[in-house]
């Protein structure tokens, strides 16, 4: 709209933020978690559906002490993004799935991501049952989006505020004022410190 301020022409990138979202979701389904191959068809269909681009996945084990009840492995999965990355680490036995999700450009799809990742596992948004937050990571210089981000993070100075005209003839006045208003309270106290020395002899 005619409201929005224009985005103003950056030349130079001078910085390259990159934010970190952490997620957990508890109650996840089983079924999707235990399977590498299901759980990263699910989330790369997710990441796609709110605009990002999976470019490709590596599996791996976690350690041997984390070895689930049952004998399976737990796995890390790693997405590439063209937008940064996406870190998996999912425990069936708990029902338990845990997200990193880096990115260093298009900050402003983390919501979505956030939330298709969660239903992706079978999880419930905005309960107890799953929670997340974000820091400020370090991020990748020459995105082809940097410019736009730029303008996207902020901050905006849209309302520039005009240094006010200031009257000085009124502020003449005033000094004169307060000068006068002094002066009167010097006099009136000299006169009562002279009638106090004269009744004093």
């Amino acid at each position: 709209s005619s409201d929005e301020p224009e985005m103003p022409e950056i030349v130079d990138q001078k910085k390259s933020p990159g934010i970190l979202m952490v997620i957990e979701v508890e109650g996840a389904s089983v079924d999707i978690i235990q399977s590498a191959e299901k759980l990263i068809d699910a989330i790369s269909e997710s990441l796609v559906k709110v605009g990002l681009t999976v470019q490709s996945a590596v599996v791996n084990d976690l350690p041997a002490q984390e070895v689930n009840k049952s004998g399976t492995k737990k796995k890390s999965i790693a997405l590439v993004l063209k937008e940064g990355y996406v870190l998996t680490r999912s425990y069936p036995d708990l029902g338990y799935c845990a997200f990193d999700i880096h990115l260093w450009s298009t900050f402003e799809k983390h919501g979505d991501a956030e939330i298709a990742l969660i239903e992706a596992v079978g999880g419930t948004v905005n309960d107890s049952t799953s929670s997340s937050y974000r820091i400020v990571a370090g991020g990748m210089f020459g995105t082809s989006d940097w410019k736009a981000d730029g303008f996207n993070r902020g901050p905006r100075y849209a309302n520039i505020c005009e240094e006010p005209e200031v009257n000085h003839e009124m502020d003449d006045r005033r000094m004169i004022f307060l000068l006068k208003l002094l002066l009167k309270r010097l006099l009136w106290r000299l006169l009562v410190t002279m009638i106090s020395l004269i009744y004093l002899r």
